[in-house]
C-alpha cells in the first residue's frame, strides 16, 4: 500500500480499518490471550494466481514443518521468509510438476514478501503475547489474470474518487466479479474444498502440539 496519495489505489489510510478494530476488540474481550500457548491464523484472500488454485503464504514456518502441516501441497506453498530453504529442498523443481503450474504459483504472491500491514501481522503484534507461538497463514485463491483484476480496481476507484455522484453499478459489479465468481459453481467448489482442507490441516497440527 501507500500512505502518500489518498485517492490512489492501495492507500493504507490514517487509522485502523473498522473490521480489524472490531476483530481485535472481540479477541481481546473473549480470549485470555496471555495464557494462549499456540495460535493459528488463517487469512483468506482472492484475486491473485491461477483461477481456482490457492497459494498458501507462510511466515515463520520452515519448509520441513510446512510439509508436516499441509502434506503433499508443495506446489501451493509460498515462503515469505525462508525462500532459500524451500529452493534447497527441491520442492519447486520443475521436474515435480508442470511448468504452467510453476509460473502461476510463482506469480501469485511473489513481490509481497516485504509488504507490511497484513491482518496476520496486526493480530500477532497487537493481540497475542510474545510468548505465544503464532502460525500466520494466508490462503490466496486465484480468479482472473492479474491485469484484469487491476483494471477493475482502477476503474472502480476512479469512479469513487472523481465522479461519486454518477457512479455506475457496472464498475462495482466488475470489481466484485474480479474477486468472486458468483456464477461459477466449479470455482466455488474449489474454494470451499481447499479452504476446509487447509483449515483442518492447520487445526490438526495445533492439536498435536
Amino acid at each position: 500500500g501507500n500512505y502518500h496519495f489518498p485517492k490512489s489505489l492501495f492507500y493504507g489510510g490514517d487509522k485502523l480499518e473498522q473490521s480489524h478494530a472490531l476483530l481485535k476488540d472481540f479477541l481481546l474481550t473473549h480470549l485470555d490471550t496471555e495464557k494462549l500457548e499456540v495460535v493459528g491464523i488463517l487469512d483468506v484472500h482472492s484475486g491473485l494466481g491461477k483461477s481456482g488454485f490457492d497459494t498458501i503464504g507462510l511466515v515463520g514456518v520452515r519448509p520441513e514443518e510446512a510439509s508436516e502441516i499441509f502434506g503433499n501441497s508443495e506446489d501451493h506453498l509460498h515462503f515469505a521468509d525462508y525462500p532459500e530453504d524451500h529452493e534447497a529442498s527441491g520442492e519447486e523443481s520443475s521436474s515435480d510438476h508442470d511448468s504452467d503450474s510453476d509460473n502461476d504459483n510463482d506469480s501469485a504472491l511473489s513481490g509481497y514478501d516485504k509488504v507490511a500491514g497484513f491482518v496476520r501481522e496486526g493480530l500477532k503484534k497487537q493481540v497475542f503475547s510474545s510468548n505465544t507461538k503464532v502460525y500466520p497463514v494466508t490462503q490466496e485463491f486465484g480468479t482472473l489474470p492479474g491485469i484484469l483484476v487491476f483494471k477493475a480496481m482502477r476503474a472502480e476507484n476512479a469512479m469513487y474518487q472523481y465522479d461519486p455522484k454518477n457512479r455506475h453499478p457496472k464498475y462495482s459489479h466488475a470489481l466484485r466479479d474480479a474477486f468472486y465468481f458468483d456464477k461459477n459453481p466449479e470455482w466455488k467448489k474449489k474454494v470451499i474444498s481447499r479452504g476446509q482442507e487447509v483449515f483442518n490441516q492447520l487445526y490438526s497440527h495445533l492439536n498435536r502440539m
